[in-house]
């Protein structure tokens, strides 16, 4: 029998899942994880990018990279883990059809401001090659600085 790994399978995971459910709003793909890493939370968007179950397991276990050493110098990993600034990183995956996709990935920190663990909200969106990339990278990090602030004023 085939299970929805969309659907929550503890409790732990169920009060995250409504903790975070606004997430479900935004138009590209959310990820809140750990400072290991481990997803806590994948918006819809999010959830469309992993194909099995997901809760409580790290970035590079589910997401398919497209070098399997990332894991050991991303920079995505570096900025949840050491500042609290929102920073920008690219990340590399291949697709469904093993084409190489780029994604901007906009490192949301959450230290302190859920109180369940979260380290980082990490904000999606698919690069186009011949987007502008100062235009883009600002383009997302201005919508993760609005998710921020929206996050802040739902947890204080």
């Amino acid at each position: 029998m085939a299970t929805d790994s969309s659907k929550p399978k503890s409790a732990l995971e169920d009060e995250l899942s409504l903790r975070w459910s606004f997430l479900e709003e935004e138009a590209h793909p959310c990820i809140v994880v750990t400072g290991d890493m481990e997803f806590v939370y994948l918006n819809e968007p999010g959830r469309q990018l992993i194909s099995k179950e997901w809760f409580g397991k790290r970035c590079f276990e589910l997401l398919p990279v497209q070098n399997e050493s990332c894991a050991w110098g991303c920079p995505t990993i570096r900025a949840v883990n050491e500042t609290n600034e929102i920073k920008y990183s690219e990340e590399f995956l291949l697709s469904t059809k093993s084409e190489p996709i780029t994604l901007g990935v906009a490192i949301v920190p959450l230290e302190g401001v859920s109180g369940d663990g979260a380290a980082a909200m990490l904000l999606l969106e698919e690069k186009d090659i011949v987007a502008d990339d100062a235009t883009f990278q600002n383009a997302l990090l201005g919508e993760a600085e609005r998710l921020r602030e929206r996050i802040h004023s739902l947890f204080h």
